[in-house]
């Protein structure tokens, strides 16, 4: 009765990668979402607004 130690292992294993697999995306989407905030903060690169986007259309009236 020793294989349910392996199996154990393994569905620990598998969780844990999964676990890190989904805090590694979440850090690089924030570390993506930074790196486009300080382009657009010091006039590295210039965001288009979409076509359409009048500023009464949603909450994000914070432009530059």
């Amino acid at each position: 009765m020793e294989w349910w130690g392996l199996i154990a292992g393994v569905a620990i294993g598998l969780a844990l990668a999964g676990l890190m697999a989904w805090r590694g995306r979440a850090v690089l989407r924030r570390r993506q979402a930074e790196e486009i905030q300080d382009a657009a903060t010091f006039g590295w690169m210039k965001l288009d607004v979409p076509r359409g986007d009048d500023p009464g259309d949603n909450a994000n009236e914070n432009r530059s």
